[in-house]
């Protein structure tokens, strides 16, 4: 991700914005059961909660950002972090 960031700094003019999921056992129950409860989907059932299971919370992507201010990070509906980066 560290690389990630370093290559987009780089390309981009004003700065980059990251839209993600953020880790949190609402969010992962709640979706659960959503694909029991309405979909049929195999992939949808398994790959769902497990992308919230991976997703970060506040203080890793705090982390990830330590040393590359100024950036902001706001919790937005249904459990999503939005990071903006300023060049």
């Amino acid at each position: 991700l560290l690389r990630l960031f370093k290559l987009l700094e780089q390309h981009c003019q004003l700065g980059f914005i990251i839209n993600d999921l953020h880790r949190h056992w609402l969010a992962y129950y709640f979706i659960k059961w959503a694909g029991i409860l309405f979909s049929k989907s195999y992939l949808f059932k398994n790959d769902a909660p497990l992308s919230v299971a991976r997703a970060f919370k506040k203080g890793e992507i705090e982390n990830l950002f330590k040393n590359k201010s100024p950036y902001i990070i706001t919790w937005k509906w249904a459990f999503r972090w939005l990071v903006i980066k300023y060049k």
